[in-house]
């Protein structure tokens, strides 16, 4: 993975063993993404950290399942502004993404994400 964030926030060891990791393909063309899609997770409450891999359109989440779960994230992932295989972004997100990140535009917004 290319990068990871810890956004552990206080989390007990005792909740260590309560974690959860998954992998969400995410679909995204650069490190801007990427850092995005780290700060839209680790802003979750439960997250415990997040690896991030735009050239895979990957990311690995470890997070707490009694405060969050794969569902909530991938929602949130989506309401940022990215696709995931069971989340479509609505067009108006585009407004505050740069270019380079507008990988779906208005003659093909209803493509669909394919990792």
């Amino acid at each position: 993975m290319d990068k990871k964030s810890d956004g552990s926030k206080g989390e007990s060891k005792s909740s260590v063993a309560k974690q959860k990791t998954i992998q969400i393909q995410v679909k995204m063309v650069c490190k801007g993404c990427c850092k995005y899609i780290e700060r839209l997770i680790l802003a979750i409450e439960g997250t415990v950290f997040v690896h991030c891999n735009y050239k895979y359109n990957l990311v690995e989440i470890c997070f707490n399942p009694i405060k969050t779960n794969q569902n909530e994230i991938e929602k949130s992932i989506s309401e940022g502004g990215y696709d995931t295989l069971n989340y479509k972004r609505k067009i108006e997100f585009y407004t505050d993404k740069p270019k380079c990140c507008e990988y779906r535009d208005e003659l093909n917004k209803d493509d669909d994400f394919r990792a």
